[in-house]
């Protein structure tokens, strides 16, 4: 007679297999094994100089204009007047800015409030050769500002850079800013009063505009010819009457 097999017996928690899913080990009554602990992450290498410079320059406009400005300002100091000359304004325009004096109608007072403070401010070279750099400076700040300009009205940057490049090089511009005389303050601020007016038009806060009026204001006290630029001042704000005329705008101009 053959033997009957022998029965199997139960599995016991302490030998049963690890079971995967919780929920099913809850069922059976058995403990799920702990998870392994993870790893912890290595930390990021920290950015390098070039890789911090290379962000901030794709991310923003103040690298390229800054860029332009530098490079103005060195071709400007390359080929600055060395001393007294160009003309009998250029030679005026040379030391009024320390003695004083009203040089001719209208007088020109915030162009010589600047030459004043910048020629005693400027450490090196001759009172002339200062008054020129003061061009240098001025004309090397309305290329910075003229890129950023165009970058508020949606020019690509590359075209933005060499537009106010080209501008900087101009003979006219050139001449003027290589010699001391009130033509690129009168450009830097009337190119600072268009970029203010852009941003406030493209949604940028109030205190635009009122930068941008103020600062047109302000030309008055260098050149009269900012009359001319009356019309497209009014032009511009007139885009953003809605904005222009709200109580607080008001309230702020007034």
């Amino acid at each position: 007679m053959v033997d009957p097999p022998p029965m199997s017996t139960p599995h016991t928690a302490a030998s049963s297999p690890r079971v995967a899913d919780p929920g099913a080990a809850a069922a059976a009554g058995v403990e799920p094994a702990p998870e392994p602990a993870p790893e912890p992450a290595a930390p990021a290498p920290a950015p390098g100089r070039a890789s911090r410079l290379r962000a901030w320059w794709s991310g923003s406009d103040a690298g390229p204009a800054l860029a332009l400005g530098v490079g103005a300002l060195a071709v400007y100091v390359r080929t600055l007047l060395p001393g007294v000359g160009y003309s009998g304004d250029t030679a005026k325009w040379q030391f009024l800015g320390e003695v004083g004096g009203t040089p001719h109608p209208t007088g020109y007072p915030l162009y010589l409030m600047v030459n004043r403070a910048f020629v005693n401010l400027v450490p090196v070279g001759e009172l002339a050769w200062r008054a020129n750099l003061l061009s240098a400076v001025l004309g090397a700040g309305t290329v910075a500002a003229l890129f950023l300009l165009l970058r508020a009205v949606a020019v690509r940057r590359v075209v933005a850079a060499a537009t106010a490049a080209t501008f900087g090089l101009t003979v006219t511009f050139w001449s003027q800013a290589v010699v001391a005389e009130v033509y690129t303050l009168h450009l830097l601020l009337l190119t600072l009063v268009a970029l203010c007016l852009a941003r406030w038009l493209d949604g940028s806060p109030d205190r635009w505009l009122l930068a941008g009026l103020g600062l047109y204001c302000l030309s008055f006290g260098n050149h009269l010819g900012s009359v001319l630029a009356l019309p497209g001042v009014v032009f511009l704000v007139s885009r953003g009457w809605r904005r222009a005329l709200r109580p607080r705008t008001l309230a702020a101009t007034g």
